[in-house]
């Protein structure tokens, strides 16, 4: 039978085989492999467009399809794994950020660690009063930016349904926001110590799917400053590697 050209009795039917096949072990023949290639487009459409959509048809498939395909849309991230049935595999291309998250106050020109009464009994000059403080990092933590794809495909035995079981994660660069403040001789002033906001898009997700074929996954949250809204679209093949020596 033509995969293309299921009808919804047959869609049905065929998940209907799958569902109770997925106990069953694997009776490929010896060297052939299947392999599934599960790609992900990351895409934002300007909320304007989005807007118009919503008032004239319903935002389904078919519409951000038709949006993309007429250029609409913005690419963010495109992450492709393949990988065999029944073996989890995940791609990321991130970047680490570093920051701080906690802070102290120590009295300027004084190394960390040493606090006024330590200092005095040194000196015997420093009084109680500390002319400026400066707040220093004490701790810190790691957010990996960028995207992260982690997909578990299984196949139906007669090859025409792919079941994926998938977590995309698009962790975009962060916004920073002032909360630290150095004092001077009572004043507030200069501003240090920063922390970051970091927009995220994620979604875990079950969805069967006829190869070569492409579907809607999630989407219609607005981006970091709301101005555009982002959708989730995946595509899946069906490929054999035929096992062969490799040349020597």
């Amino acid at each position: 039978m033509n995969r293309h050209a299921l009808t919804t009795a047959g869609v049905l039917a065929a998940v209907a085989q799958f569902a109770c096949a997925q106990g069953a072990t694997s009776t490929e023949p010896e060297g052939q492999i299947p392999i599934i290639e599960v790609s992900l487009r990351i895409v934002q459409f300007p909320k304007k467009t989005i807007e118009a959509l919503s008032r004239t048809n319903a935002i389904d498939q078919a519409s951000i399809l038709a949006l993309y395909s007429e250029g609409e849309g913005e690419l963010i991230s495109a992450p492709v794994v393949r990988a065999r049935p029944g073996s989890e595999a995940s791609v990321r291309g991130v970047v680490e950020y570093i920051y701080p998250t906690s802070f102290a106050d120590y009295p300027s020109g004084q190394p960390a660690g040493v606090t006024n009464e330590l200092a005095q009994s040194r000196t015997g000059q420093l009084t109680n009063t500390v002319a400026e403080t400066v707040v220093v990092p004490q701790d810190f933590a790691t957010r990996e930016v960028g995207a992260i794809l982690t997909v578990m495909p299984e196949l139906s035995p007669n090859r025409q349904l792919v079941h994926l079981t998938l977590t995309p994660n698009q962790v975009f660069p962060p916004t920073w926001k002032d909360y630290g403040i150095r004092k001077v001789s009572g004043a507030l002033t200069g501003r240090t110590c920063e922390q970051p906001f970091f927009p995220v898009f994620t979604f875990t997700t079950q969805i069967t799917m006829v190869p070569d074929t492409t579907a809607l996954l999630a989407g219609g949250t607005p981006n970091a400053d709301g101005t555009k809204m982002i959708y989730a679209l995946v595509t899946v093949k069906v490929s054999e590697v035929e096992g062969k020596p490799v040349p020597k």
